[in-house]
């Protein structure tokens, strides 16, 4: 008799699958977190950027002695900038809407 080979799903290999599983129960859960708080998915939304952003400066400054086009370097050191923004952007963001939200329930202060 031939050998039962566990193909698993769609003919992928079982490790191959979980980080699939995992990378769709993410974007799921981001998905529903736009029904839950609209200010909690831009923040994750942000703080995934800025972990983008990281990274490519990272990659980009340990890798600079590689890099042959300057233009690359630039933009990999130009980057630095992107997180801080991001984050008090994120920042700026949560403190308008706790304000929004005073305003709107009590009104204008009287200062």
């Amino acid at each position: 008799m031939g050998e039962i080979r566990n193909a698993g799903f769609f003919g992928m290999k079982t490790k191959n699958i979980i980080p699939l599983i995992f990378f769709g129960a993410v974007l799921v859960g981001l998905f529903f977190t736009t029904f839950v708080n609209n200010l909690l998915f831009h923040s994750l939304a942000e703080i995934f950027s800025i972990v983008v952003a990281f990274s490519f400066l990272i990659i980009t400054w340990t890798s600079q002695n590689y890099i042959k086009n300057q233009y690359v370097l630039f933009t990999g050191i130009a980057y630095l900038s992107v997180p801080y923004e991001t984050t008090s952007t994120c920042l700026s963001r949560t403190m308008l809407a706790r304000n929004f939200v005073e305003v709107w329930l009590n009104g204008w202060p009287d200062w």
